[in-house]
């Protein structure tokens, strides 16, 4: 089943960068593994290798015994997903993107710090391809998905699945920061009123609101409404 961060990221190549074709979970002839989501836009002969990451409650946090492996794991597939574009489309210029809703940039003298895990992907890519890697994180990531709203995406895939609502919505947190999550209800709540959510912030807005389930920090806005 398609995640709600490949789901986002497919979307926005589709409908904001143009993309022909988009595949997602594209597994890698003769290697172990897949790409999240791949993007390829014919006419400006581009490739998009796109991972995309959703940790709502703990941020960017992959873990391998124990220990956190964000930086192993995610170098590790983006050299795979760069060397399959290579070999595949030599001709095309290539764009790896990461997309992750929650990215924490815990204090300088933390041990582990997610957002310089970010930043050591990027430059690992940078180093070993000669590539910018693009992270959509954090409001970028919520600015996305604005860009999809504004565009009647999240409305047309609203219409397209029903009731059950699996477009994206944004979540907004206490800090102020937006991320999103996969809009399970099975219908949306009424009312218009302003919702206070946790941290004391009030969000206003003709929109319907309903209580996220426990996992949340704070309210859902369905933005596909």
């Amino acid at each position: 089943m398609l995640k709600i961060g490949e789901e986002i990221a497919a979307d926005y190549l589709k409908w904001i960068c143009g993309c022909n074709f988009v595949e997602p979970n594209l597994k890698i002839p003769n290697v172990q593994g897949e790409i999240d989501v791949v993007g390829i836009n014919l006419e400006q002969k581009l490739i998009f290798i796109c991972e995309a990451a959703v940790h709502l409650e703990t941020g960017l946090q992959y873990v391998k015994g124990k220990r956190p492996d964000n930086v192993p794991r995610l170098t590790k597939k983006f050299e795979k997903g760069i060397e399959y574009a290579k070999t595949h489309f030599p001709d095309y210029e290539i764009r790896p993107m990461f997309w992750s809703p929650i990215v924490k940039d815990q204090s300088s003298e933390s041990k582990y710090n997610q957002m310089r895990d970010v930043r050591e992907i990027q430059q690992f890519v940078s180093e070993r391809f000669g590539l910018e890697l693009e992270a959509v994180v954090n409001e970028d990531f919520a600015h996305r998905i604005e860009q999809l709203r504004d565009a009647g995406v999240l409305a047309r895939l609203h219409r397209a699945k029903g009731p059950t609502c699996q477009a994206a919505t944004v979540v907004a947190l206490p800090a102020g920061r937006r991320a999103a999550h996969d809009c399970r209800h099975t219908r949306c709540a009424g009312g218009g009123s302003p919702a206070t959510m946790a941290g004391g912030a009030v969000v206003s807005g003709d929109v319907g609101w309903r209580k996220a389930d426990s996992m949340f920090p704070a309210e859902v806005r369905c933005t596909c409404q």
